[in-house]
């Protein structure tokens, strides 16, 4: 008993010491603030001008297909694709032999016909003579002008024939019309020519275009002088700005409408027949933009509808409490009619654990 009393001051000094240490560690829990992770949503305007994205083609702003005038058997193909041309290039020929045989019996016709028109060129003065003197008959000296006439409208219509062989000889010729870039050869030698069948396209402006085609859902919204946004697959660290040159009133083969596009400011790295994402910004004339919010972001209380708005403190965010008017509900989520603004950011996960002034912080 006396060894029990000896020791019970030491004892209760140790309780002591312990509960003061064990408040302590309490009261420092109690202050350690806890920063809560939040899923988060952005409140947007949607519903107005959506986004699209179509497939174009990267062509010259001034381009020609090249084609023969007649048919033939082509002799010769002097280019190749990626060559550099100046105008007057010979591109290609046919075979000729026949058109240059017809040439030669053209000419042959002619100088025949200038024989004979001299020949009665000459009778006509000599009869003329003849008739003036009275050594001639007025009927001969009518035959003689009569003779002479034929043969010069023979003459005549034998010189059109020749200019005319020589016309069509040039027809088995395809020379470049101005200098540019051959982009497509589709005509090998030794193959049959069609008339009106391009054989070259040639490339000649320094723009580069997009040739678009836009379904006919679509194609009221494209509008002369928009801007698009163009992406090719082979530069895709690059974007580069469009603006819409020409809209076709017809839709081609393929049921969609033609729609050309201006590169501004194109890289030397863009070629003809490069494909490119376009992405358009296109607005239905009945369609009014709404302000949305995630419909996981709207709660409900005895006030009514509220969110909580993230609102940036520092490295995080403190969550207010914040009432809204909702409208209809869309597909993307609640129409905003007030309390909101574009590009707010609201909680959209563990409403029911938040409250107003809460510090959080955002998840990925």
């Amino acid at each position: 008993m006396n060894n029990l009393s000896k020791f019970s001051p030491m004892l209760l000094l140790l309780s002591a010491l312990f509960l003061f240490s064990s408040c302590g560690d309490e009261a420092q829990t109690e202050t350690k603030e806890v920063i809560k992770p939040v899923k988060f949503g952005t409140v947007t305007y949607l519903g107005g001008a959506q986004s699209y994205t179509f497939s174009g083609t990267a062509q010259s702003s001034a381009q020609a297909k090249l084609s023969f005038r007649t048919n033939g058997l082509v002799k010769q193909v002097n280019v190749k694709a990626g060559d550099r041309i100046v105008a007057g290039t010979v591109i290609a020929r046919l075979d000729d032999s026949d058109a240059q045989l017809s040439l030669q019996q053209a000419k042959a016709s002619v100088e025949n016909a200038r024989v004979q028109r001299s020949n009665t060129e000459s009778n006509l003065n000599r009869v003329r003579e003849l008739y003036q003197v009275g050594s001639a008959s007025l009927a001969e000296y009518e035959q003689a002008k009569a003779q002479y006439a034929s043969t010069v409208s023979q003459f005549e219509s034998a010189q059109k024939t020749l200019d005319l062989q020589q016309s069509q000889l040039s027809y088995f010729t395809v020379k470049a019309p101005v200098a540019g870039i051959i982009s497509n050869v589709t005509i090998e030698e030794n193959e049959l020519a069609q008339a009106g069948s391009p054989i070259v396209t040639l490339n000649s402006g320094d723009e580069i275009e997009l040739q678009v085609g836009i379904p006919e859902v679509f194609i009221s919204r494209v509008k002369e002088g928009q801007s698009v946004s163009v992406k090719f697959s082979t530069l895709q660290e690059q974007t580069f700005i469009g603006k819409v040159t020409e809209v076709s009133f017809s839709a081609n083969n393929s049921n969609t409408y033609p729609v050309k596009i201006s590169v501004l400011k194109a890289s030397s790295q863009i070629r003809p027949g490069m494909t490119a994402d376009v992405a358009c910004s296109l607005k239905a004339d009945d369609q009014a933009s709404k302000l949305i919010a995630p419909i996981e972001a709207v709660g409900e209380d005895n006030s009514g509808h509220f969110v909580y708005l993230l609102t940036k403190m520092d490295e995080d965010y403190i969550a207010v409490k914040t009432e809204v008017g909702i409208g209809e509900i869309t597909g993307q989520g609640f129409e905003i009619r007030y309390g909101l603004q574009d590009g707010d950011l609201v909680a959209t996960a563990g409403i029911p654990s938040l409250f107003d002034g809460r510090k959080v912080t955002l998840l990925n």
